[in-house]
């Protein structure tokens, strides 16, 4: 595992199904059935089942907001280019994190 803070797409999604298959085995019998069935449509981009979405997404969407609240803030004092360069490819990455996951806000 990477110590840099970098979370490699094999880790990533390792972590991902491992909280996926944890939320499932809270939800009763006819809800993990329902659950698999959206599972089996989902893609990349969009939200993952509402059953088990605030259980794995929780501590993503709070990044993501934290990351949207602090974008928005250099929005509204109109600074740019160097300047918040680390904070936009920070959102950037979250969005991405977000869209891959299933956690869309």
């Amino acid at each position: 595992r990477a110590m840099d803070g970098h979370l490699w797409t094999a880790e990533r999604d390792g972590i991902q199904c491992n909280k996926v298959k944890s939320a499932m085995e809270d939800l009763g019998s006819e809800d993990i059935t329902a659950v698999l069935i959206d599972l089996d449509d989902w893609e990349t981009g969009t939200k993952l089942p509402e059953a088990i979405y605030e259980t794995v997404c929780a501590p993503i969407l709070s990044l993501a907001e934290y990351h949207r609240k602090l974008t928005n803030s250099i929005d509204n004092l109109t600074l740019s280019g160097d300047n918040t360069k680390a904070i936009t490819d920070a959102k950037t990455s979250t969005d991405n994190l977000t869209k891959t996951t299933g956690c869309v806000l």
